[in-house]
């Protein structure tokens, strides 16, 4: 869409991006900005104040931006691994507070987490492997190299705390934290019920977001199996847009994982069942491999948790074996 971000409001964007955004007149174009998602080429294509709900005043900006976002090299990627792989072995020699002070390298411990939650402190990306790993090991254990989408780390189990009700001084932060979540939540449903009824009065979506300045966004065709941005990979939100038929259909307002949502089905292409068919065999040739991978990897580390293994030596190879 040429990088048409349409009517953003002030805050509502990461602190650099809305600095350089809001700081420009129309038909500006910035100097590159860093934030953590990259660097960003910014043009201000107008400006204006719009009235909320709650009858107070926002500013907004027309935007279009150019992203370039941060990737590592493979060079970068390897010299972390080999940094990590360092960690390990002076972790497994002396200690980790040992190895981060003589690495330069900061340690950080984080407060007890549960199982289902994400590590903050190893970024955005998915953590689960880590925490799984993390719930079957014992105080002192220490990992092997563990890696997701955002970084390399090595984990150390400190502390476990056994099942039951939580202390009343680790309570407050949670109960605040569930609080401001609940009050965002609700926030978000009476806005959208608004703008629902501006829908159903016979005003189109677009309209209507635009008079209640909300955003309104078009995202690319997606299927099933896709991730969908806007929709924060919440799968139930997917199913329910799955579940609309012809163009013009609409539900809403629904919770999802990022907020509440109306969804109104643009265009729908049905599967092409002839090339379905010319695929069907390869398809279950990969789903039946697939399990039979599955199966092995299960029995094999059924056998490795069963077994007693001394390993003392520290190459890549023994970390990916182990």
């Amino acid at each position: 869409r040429g990088g048409d971000l349409g009517w953003v409001t002030q805050g509502r964007m990461v602190d650099e991006f809305d600095s350089a955004a809001f700081a420009m007149s129309e038909g500006d174009i910035s100097t590159p900005v860093k934030s953590v998602f990259g660097y960003h080429l910014i043009k201000n294509d107008g400006s204006q104040d719009q009235d909320t709900p709650q009858g107070d005043q926002v500013k907004q900006a027309k935007l279009s931006h150019i992203l370039i976002r941060n990737e590592a090299s493979p060079a970068t990627l390897a010299r972390g691994l080999e940094l990590m792989d360092t960690v390990l072995a002076r972790t497994l020699d002396s200690d980790m507070e040992t190895a981060a002070r003589d690495l330069e390298l900061e340690l950080v411990q984080t407060e007890p987490l549960l199982e289902v939650v994400r590590v903050a402190e190893l970024g955005d990306a998915s953590s689960h492997h880590i925490m799984e790993w993390a719930f079957g090991a014992e105080i002192g254990d220490v990992s092997a190299v563990m890696e997701n989408d955002d970084c390399y780390s090595v984990i150390r189990v400190d502390e476990t705390l056994p099942a039951g009700p939580a202390k009343f001084e680790d309570v407050p932060a949670r109960i605040k934290r569930d609080w401001r979540y609940d009050e965002a939540k609700k926030m978000c449903q009476d806005t959208v019920a608004v703008v629902y009824a501006d829908v159903e009065a016979g005003l189109s979506l677009e309209n209507a977001a635009y008079k209640h300045g909300l955003e309104y966004d078009m995202p690319n065709k997606f299927s099933r199996g896709s991730r969908v941005p806007d929709l924060v990979n919440d799968d139930a939100a997917v199913g329910v847009a799955f579940s609309l038929k012809e163009a013009g259909d609409m539900v809403g307002p629904l919770d999802y994982k990022g907020g509440t949502v109306i969804m109104q089905l643009v265009s729908r292409d049905e599967p092409d069942q002839t090339q379905y068919n010319d695929q069907r065999d390869s398809i279950y040739d990969a789903v039946l491999t697939a399990k039979q991978q599955k199966t092995w990897e299960l029995w094999f580390r059924a056998l490795h948790d069963n077994s007693e293994i001394e390993n003392n030596v520290i190459t890549q190879r023994a970390r990916r074996m182990y």
